[in-house]
């Protein structure tokens, strides 16, 4: 179905051991004036399977997914993990669309100011800094182990 958004394909549905109960980063839609656009060539594989780690003692520290992102013309899998995400900021999730005439559109992961619709896109996409890693990423799921 065109013009249908592909989310999934881009992030983990449900990682191994990962809960309800982890705490994750404030989401928010991805801005209209400010996201991220990108043309990609085609859809990204599969989710991989991570093993979430031990949550460190931090109460600050939230849980990050493992996701695709598309750098330098192909899928390349980020790594789930610990981050203390940018004060006053929010996670736009990635997604995928086909606009009726065009190439598949990819609208990145970005973190986004909480007061994004009031600057402007330029600012709104530099205002927050990269979250700091708190603990250790997630390792690839090996069964039997």
């Amino acid at each position: 179905m065109r013009g249908a958004l592909l989310f999934g394909l881009l992030v983990a549905p449900a990682q191994l051991s990962c809960s309800s109960s982890l705490p994750v980063p404030k989401f928010g839609p991805q801005p209209p004036e400010a996201a991220l656009l990108q043309s990609v060539d085609y859809p990204p594989p599969p989710a991989q399977a991570e093993v979430v780690s031990k949550q460190p003692e931090n109460e600050a520290c939230v849980w990050l997914d493992g996701h695709w992102d598309w750098v330098g013309g192909r899928w390349v899998w980020g790594a789930g993990g610990w981050v203390v995400p940018p004060k006053d900021c929010f996670l736009a999730r990635p997604t995928l669309s086909w606009p009726e005439a065009g190439a598949l559109q990819l609208l990145r992961w970005h973190w986004f100011p909480d007061n994004v619709d009031e600057l402007t896109p330029e600012k709104a996409r530099t205002a927050c800094a990269t979250p700091v890693p708190c603990g250790k990423p997630a390792e690839k799921y090996r069964p039997g182990k």
